[in-house]
């Protein structure tokens, strides 16, 4: 029984040790800043030449009594100093969302600051990026087009010295990201019933964020997408750098709270 206690409690000891290790490290400002990382927008960097980020997003929901899961998955790799190539497949979900699509496109930046890097707005950059989506999921060839993309751009700057980053810009996007989904419409003798939405309600959308460090691991942030949209929502959060994998836990606020839902967001995202 003493042999059982004993093991118990340094077992116990090392719990602690190497929470109290991880929380130090978290909220210490020892270490280099993490790239940039938004939940709902595309973020303001991209992966450092010759390597490779891979980025998973879920959203979990509540509908009907049921969960309801949906998840965004980016492989990245950076083959200049400013540009990378990515592949996607989109609105994998349970149960299922009958929207998966397959995507590959690319990010470049381009830096708008000349000379120095000073004053109150640093880091200035103007984002430009491009993807093209091929639908496989079951309703590819009933109500909706088999190919469809997505073009976004924003601009984006750090405040000093708080190095808030604020970003702001313009996306479009085809049902393959942003619209295909069962709306509830009114049927036949004023009874409620659902049906496919072939395009976005409003596939032109704004797109801003904010991200505020903390420290150099912890810091908090949130995006907005406007419009009528399975994405258009606020989704509000912190994230936290731990190495070489960047994590978010957030909350999505749909904009039409008629025929969509808020959810909670995990996203996680890992440096090769």
């Amino acid at each position: 029984m003493n042999r059982l206690i004993n093991r118990t409690y340094i077992i116990l000891c090392q719990i602690r040790n190497w929470i109290g290790t991880s929380l130090l490290y978290i909220f210490s400002d020892t270490a280099a800043e993490a790239q940039s990382l938004i939940a709902g927008i595309p973020s303001a960097d991209v992966a450092r030449r010759g390597h490779v980020e891979y980025t998973h997003e879920s959203q979990w929901a509540s509908e009907a009594g049921k969960l309801k899961w949906n998840s965004f998955n980016f492989l990245t790799y950076g083959i200049a100093k400013r540009t990378e190539l990515a592949v996607s497949v989109v609105n994998v979900g349970s149960p299922g969302t009958e929207n998966v699509a397959v995507g590959i496109g690319y990010k470049t930046i381009i830096p708008l600051q000349q000379g120095e890097d000073a004053g109150l707005f640093r880091e200035r950059k103007l984002s430009i990026g491009q993807m093209a989506y091929v639908a496989v999921g079951p309703e590819r060839n009933i109500v909706r087009d088999r190919v469809g993309g997505w073009l976004y751009s924003h601009v984006s700057t750090r405040l000093s010295p708080t190095r808030t980053r604020l970003t702001a810009g313009m996306s479009y996007g085809s049902s393959h990201v942003f619209g295909f989904r069962r709306v509830r419409m009114q049927g036949v003798g004023g009874l409620p019933e659902t049906s496919p939405q072939r395009i976005p309600l409003t596939p032109l959308s704004f797109i801003g964020g904010i991200e505020q460090p903390i420290t150099r691991h912890v810091g908090l942030l949130a995006d907005w997408i406007s419009g009528r949209h399975d994405i258009a929502a606020l989704i509000t959060g912190v994230q936290l750098n731990i190495g070489h994998q960047v994590l978010i836990l957030a909350y999505k606020r749909a904009n039409d709270q008629v025929s969509d839902t808020n959810a909670l967001v995990t996203e996680v995202m890992i440096h090769f």
